[in-house]
């Protein structure tokens, strides 16, 4: 099963400095690993 994921962030100060963004993606790629795998992400910040 292909997943895609969106990635966002509400503030300018979380946006630049990652933080949110690569927890968030963590979190989704542990959430899909055994179920299939990533087709494409969209980040929005």
């Amino acid at each position: 099963m292909l997943f895609f994921i969106d990635l966002r962030v509400s503030t300018d100060r979380q946006g630049k400095s990652g933080l949110g963004l690569e927890e968030q993606r963590a979190a989704e790629l542990d959430r899909i690993a055994s179920k299939g795998q990533l087709a494409a992400e969209y980040v929005e910040t």
